[in-house]
This record gives C-alpha cells, structure tokens and sequence, in this order.
C-alpha cells in the first residue's frame, strides 16, 4: 500500500528503532518520549508557534500507533501544542485500528517546554536551538530569563516518569518537541545537543527502571540514570 511506504522512509528510522526496542521490553513498564510529528520545516519562529502537522505527519502518527506491541496497554501525554495534540490523536487512532487498549490523558505542562521569563527568541534565532541548548546548560542565561535546565529537567521528569506504576506493563507515550527532548537529554544525561544527535520526528527515548536504576535507551544505546534527576 502506498500508505505503508511512508514508514519506510529515512526521517522515520528512529521512530522504527524506538518500537524495536519496545518489543525486546514487553515486560516493563516503558515511559516513551517522542517529537510531535512531520510539520513543514520554516526557520520563521513566529510561523513556527501556529504550524500544524503535514498530511504525512498525520499518516506516519496513525501508522507508529499500529505498530505498537499488541500486548501493551497505552496512555498518551502531550505538549498543549496543537500539533502534539494531533500526533497523540492520530497516534491512538493507530492504536484503535490494532486493537491496542489506548487512552489520551491530556497535556502535561512540562512537555510545552520551561519555564520563560523573558523572550528567548533572540537566543534561538542567534545560536540555533542545539547552541542555545548547550549555553543554557552551562548556565550562560540568568535565572530572571529562563529557569535552569537542571531544575527543569528535574521537574518534567518527576512529572512523567517519577508517577509511572512501576508494577504495571503499561506504557506511557510523552508528544513533545525537539527543544525538550534534547534539552531533558542534556540535563539528566550531560549530553550536548549537535546537529548530530538531533531528535526527529517521531523520535526519542525510551526509559525504564531495573532496581534503583533507570535504564535510558536512544538510536541503539542503553544509558544507567542511577538516580531519578
């Protein structure tokens, strides 16, 4: 079928990483964080806040939904962004379409990003999203600006991970987008964003917990997060 073509296609190689992976842990409880969707690119950040997904963003969301492993039960958290509400929508219609027990719980606020007291826009534009990253990280913005990565990175994972049942097989999905992603990434894990290791549509990470340890996995990689934050 012309519609299972897209999930062939090269800027979904994460996201069909990501469900491989899911499918050798079926016996634990798994918190998946993934970026919303395709969306049309633009460098205009004012054009960037309003934008929706594509057709194929909406197509490649329903397809990840029925490729989930049948014996999971899921529950979607999103970013308020329209476009991570559309994914985690389209994302339970695939789940619908594979008899895959799927429910939306709605937003969570730390998936929209942290907490800004001042624009940041000039940053963004300035030294790009992996760059400014990277000097938030090193503690380069003061506080009156933007709260510190670590303390956000600490509160968005409390707020997902830290209230998972870790008795359960369930799996939670997180829809967000690539500035929390990497942005959580360098904060618990001291990894720095590049063009690199950026998150793609649909990609992410998955963590879950053996003993007092949390097990990180992302593009082939396992990585211990001996503590929660």
């Amino acid at each position: 079928m012309e519609y299972e073509k897209i999930w062939r296609e090269k800027w979904l190689e994460d996201a069909r990483g990501l469900l491989q992976w899911i499918e050798k842990r079926n016996k634990v409880p798994i918190s998946l964080f993934i970026r919303h969707s395709h969306r049309k690119h633009s460098d205009d950040q004012e054009e960037l806040l309003n934008m929706r997904l594509t057709p194929r963003g909406h197509q490649a969301a329903v397809l990840f939904g029925t490729k989930i492993p049948k014996n999971k039960s899921v529950s979607i958290y999103h970013s308020e962004h329209p476009r991570c509400v559309e994914t985690a929508e389209r994302i339970r219609e695939g789940c619908i379409r594979s008899n895959i027990s799927c429910s939306i719980e709605g937003p969570i606020r730390e998936l929209l990003g942290p907490m800004v007291h001042s624009s940041i826009g000039h940053e963004l534009v300035e030294y790009g999203i992996d760059g400014f990253i990277n000097r938030w990280a090193r503690g380069e913005f003061p506080k009156t600006q933007i709260e510190p990565i670590r303390s956000y990175s600490t509160r968005l994972w409390e707020n997902t991970v830290g209230l998972q049942d870790t008795r359960s097989h369930e799996m939670h999905i997180h829809v967000s987008h690539d500035l929390v992603l990497m942005s959580v990434r360098c904060g618990i894990l001291s990894i720095e964003a590049s063009q690199s290791n950026w998150i793609p549509f649909l990609g992410g990470f998955g963590v879950y917990q053996v003993s007092d340890q949390f097990k990180w996995y992302e593009k082939g990689k396992e990585y211990s997060v001996v503590e929660k934050h």
